[in-house]
């Protein structure tokens, strides 16, 4: 077997291994299935006559109670245990052994048919309410019984001696088939061990000196020899494929070495480009904010001097002052929710001038949220919305409600109207931006809302940062955005 593979090996010696198996195996259930079955055999004996104790006295006790009751149900209990005992004296009287326990069988069998015999002459009595007769068969039958218990524990005693005896033997049968059946395991056993420390002797030692090589490649060291070991069997087809790939290795690395550099060249190019487009792109969104606003103040604030004093005049010229500043500052840079929230005061305060105090503006903001960090010009639009789309123009007091609250490692900025609301499908194109995408009208619901909207995404690399609800016609709508909260200054 010098040049057989290991698989080979391994058959044999498992084929070998399982045949003497099987072979004890068979022998040692042989054996001890037969002894067992002697085993159950022996106080077989005892137990049917210690089940006959019990029927005759099962007998007795319903043929008593029914002499006592004459009820009927007892009667056919009483008639079921004769049956049964009936039939257990024809078992004892099937068996023949020698002439002492033939003797006593015998007797056992005849007494058992008498007693049966006056016991239903004493239950015939009972039924047709003859008195005397009832009661001389019940006194005779449990002097039946006793006789008839007597030779049943005669009769057991002899043959439980016997059955101990034998008992013994077997006893002594099995502990010998256990220790030949032991030695020949342990027999096995060893030679099994003999052949697998030879074969794994053989297998593991040019295994371990191959694991040796893999580990001191794994380390980095690709420059170790790789001996080729001839086995003859699947050793020595690893060995020479480990040799081989070993130099495969070589040529791969050497060849992944010039991709890779020429592969991180082209990445730090790419993500130069990527860099300049995004910023390209935040400026540009930036920038759409609607330029008209400038016109109206402006307008505004000459009318308010023309019919004010001085004083409100530099008041308004002031919000305007620091609102466009803030614009024109912050157009590249982040701010704090502090910076976007007084820029949202000054415009509200500007739109008061504008349309006569007409907007009711209130904030409720969590303390310790005013330094988060956010991309500049993310409120000022949603107020804008909320008013120019939301409350201008209703019946009713307008109000525009700003609240900014933190929540499970996120920060909730909510702008809410109580003016016409939009419905669903508003919803989703202002969301959508279709409403940017299809510009016929520059004033058009939405252009700010999708400016923030597309502006935090690409700041936060993340599609959920708004949420818009109205609950229907005339009952507002509420525009939330999601910030993490981990972004602080």
């Amino acid at each position: 077997m010098k040049r057989a593979s290991i698989s080979t090996k391994m058959i044999v010696l498992l084929i070998f291994t399982s045949v003497m198996t099987l072979v004890i195996n068979v022998m040692m259930f042989l054996n001890i299935n037969q002894v067992l079955v002697q085993i159950e055999q022996v106080y077989a004996t005892n137990v049917q006559l210690n089940e006959m104790t019990e029927e005759l006295d099962k007998v007795h006790s319903e043929m008593l109670e029914y002499l006592k009751t004459r009820d009927s149900n007892v009667l056919q209990e009483y008639y079921i245990s004769q049956q049964n005992l009936s039939e257990q004296l024809a078992l004892v009287q099937e068996e023949k052994m020698d002439r002492q326990t033939s003797v006593l069988k015998n007797n056992i069998y005849y007494l058992g048919k008498n007693y049966l015999k006056v016991s239903e002459e004493a239950v015939k009595a009972k039924r047709g309410r003859d008195v005397q007769t009832y009661g001389e068969r019940y006194e005779e039958a449990g002097k039946i019984k006793e006789y008839l218990n007597g030779y049943i524990s005669s009769l057991n005693n002899i043959q439980f001696q016997g059955n101990s005896n034998n008992y013994l033997l077997l006893q002594n049968s099995l502990y010998y088939m256990e220790v030949v059946g032991t030695i020949m395991f342990f027999v096995v056993v060893l030679c099994d061990t003999v052949m697998v420390v030879m074969m794994t002797r053989r297998l593991t030692r040019p295994l371990k000196i191959l694991s040796g090589r893999a580990k001191e490649v794994t380390a980095g060291d690709l420059s170790v020899d790789i001996p080729v070991f001839r086995t003859g069997d699947e050793v020595e087809s690893l060995s020479k494929a480990f040799d081989k790939m070993m130099g495969s290795i070589r040529e791969y690395v050497e060849a992944q070495r010039v991709s890779m550099e020429k592969e991180n060249e082209m990445r730090e190019n790419e993500l130069k480009t990527q860099t300049l487009l995004k910023d390209a792109q935040l400026k540009y969104l930036q920038s759409q904010i609607n330029p008209h606003f400038l016109f109206n103040t402006l307008n505004a604030g000459m009318q308010l001097a023309m019919i004010e004093d001085a004083d409100k005049t530099a008041l308004f010229i002031e919000n305007m002052a620091e609102f466009f500043r803030y614009n024109l500052s912050r157009i590249n840079e982040d701010a704090t929710l502090a910076d976007e929230i007084r820029l949202v005061d000054h415009y509200i305060y500007i739109l008061n001038v504008r349309f006569a105090g007409d907007i009711h503006y209130k904030k409720e903001i969590e303390p310790g949220l005013e330094n988060v960090l956010v991309p500049s010009m993310i409120l000022q639009p949603l107020v804008e919305n909320a008013v120019q789309y939301g409350i201008r123009g209703v019946e009713w007091v307008g109000w525009v409600t700003l609240r900014i609250w933190q929540e499970a490692g996120t920060v909730y900025i909510e702008v809410a109207d109580n003016g016409r609301g939009m419905s669903q499908e508003l919803i989703e194109r202002v969301l959508h931006g279709e409403n940017v995408k299809n510009r016929k009208n520059s004033k058009s619901n939405g252009i700010g809302v999708y400016n923030v909207l597309e502006r935090l995404q690409m700041y936060y690399t993340t599609e959920d940062v708004l949420e818009i609800e109205s609950d229907g016609e005339g009952k507002g709508t509420r525009f939330t955005l999601k910030i993490p909260k981990e972004v602080r200054a």
